[in-house]
């Protein structure tokens, strides 16, 4: 009995690009017997890797486990398959999308016993990072430019017969497996028949044919693609190399002025250290004249300020003054007005008096003589004087004959 083969995967790294992807087909033909009468099984092991967007570095596999089927009922002797050629195949191809999620799937064991997935992820891609100054231009530890690294175009296609295997496709191809091994384990009386086999291997065998087809076609075109993104990224990389030699020529070609001009700044600045004691002295006594102006201005408004206070006091008193006089003027005005009044009424009244008394003085009466009349005169002189200063009258009045 020959034992089972074991499958030994090759990974294929590109050194020149931080962007990879390992592409890993297998195919093994395995026969197993679990008893010690030489039980054939045959046993296949698919592993299709398809290029993913970058989750984490991770290899899962879950089996599933079929019971095989019991064995067939014959006379005729037991005979082993022989053991297949593996095919492997590396290669190297950009990333593309897709409408479903693309995984790297290992379909192993397409016989009878075990139905498995494994998933393999490549390292994800260092995107250009163009906000970086330090990237294109480098710093001051490191000024290679071995640090660059770009993202391969994507090449995408509208045909159906070039675009990749995606995770679905691989899922409904592995239904169909286990369907086939379950309509022939429900078979009792049936065995693993040699044309059953072979077909299913010659639709392995053609889809695996169809996926390196696939493969080579985007192998081709990312080699173009990266043909054309080295030329660019040589052409990047003279340019930067000449920005900096102009600008290293344009540094030292400015390094003495900028020495020169700062040794200039630099004996200003001595000179003006020499001078500043004296500037301080300077503004010290600027400073003490000062304090003393506004001492002396601060002594002046406070005299000021007394005096007004002073002054203040006064006014108040005075205004306290005018304001009772203005009481008491008030009350003269008001005394005024009831004799001016009541003057009024005398006026009127020694008007009546004096036209009485020159009736009296002026009458015809003969029992009157001359010498009665002069004497009543004299002795109403004064009167009339009086009622003509009452009457507002000057003294010199005509008094009636």
């Amino acid at each position: 009995m020959s034992p089972a083969p074991t499958p030994t995967p090759r990974e294929s790294e590109h050194s020149e690009s931080k962007t990879q992807s390992d592409i890993r087909i297998e195919e093994q033909e395995t026969v197993h017997n679990e008893e010690e009468t030489s039980n054939p099984e045959v046993t296949q092991t698919h592993n299709d890797f398809v290029p993913s967007p970058p989750p984490s570095p991770k290899t899962t596999t879950t089996p599933i486990t079929i019971t095989p089927c019991p064995p067939p009922v014959t006379s005729q002797p037991q005979t082993s398959a022989p053991l297949s050629t593996p095919l492997i195949f590396d290669s190297i191809i950009p990333p593309t999308t897709s409408a479903e999620p693309l995984v790297l799937v290992n379909a192993s064991d397409a016989g009878a016993k075990t139905l498995g997935f494994s998933t393999h992820v490549s390292p994800p891609i260092s995107p250009l990072r163009q906000d970086d100054p330090d990237m294109i231009f480098g710093d001051e530890e490191e000024e290679d430019l071995g640090g660059f690294t770009y993202s391969p175009f994507q090449i995408t296609t509208e045909s159906e017969d070039e675009t990749l295997v995606t995770k679905g496709q691989l899922k409904s191809l592995h239904d169909n497996i286990d369907q086939l091994l379950l309509s022939t384990k429900a078979s009792s009386s049936e065995s693993y028949s040699k044309a059953a086999v072979n077909s299913l291997f010659g639709t392995l065998t053609k889809e695996h044919s169809d996926n390196i087809e696939k493969m080579n076609k985007s192998v081709d075109a990312s080699a173009e693609v990266w043909k054309t993104m080295t030329e660019k990224v040589d052409k990047l990389t003279s340019d930067t190399t000449f920005f900096m030699e102009n600008f290293q020529s344009s540094f030292d070609s400015n390094t003495p002025k900028a020495n020169e001009a700062l040794s200039g700044l630099g004996s200003l600045f001595k000179a003006k250290k020499t001078k500043l004691p004296e500037v301080r002295n300077g503004l010290k006594t600027y400073h003490e004249a000062f304090q003393s102006s506004i001492s002396s201005q601060i002594t002046k408004l406070q005299d000021e300020l007394a005096t007004e206070s002073k002054i203040m006091d006064s006014l108040d008193i005075k205004t306290e003054k005018v304001k009772v006089l203005n009481v008491k003027l008030e009350a003269a005005e008001i005394q005024v007005n009831d004799l001016l009044s009541e003057r009024v009424v005398m006026r009127s009244c020694i008007t009546n008096v004096i036209g009485l008394l020159s009736d009296i003085i002026e009458t015809r009466d003969p029992m009157i003589t001359i010498i009665a009349r002069k004497h009543l005169a004299e002795k109403l002189r004064p009167v009339f004087a009086m009622l003509h200063r009452l009457e507002g009258v000057s003294d010199q009045g005509i008094i009636p004959k």
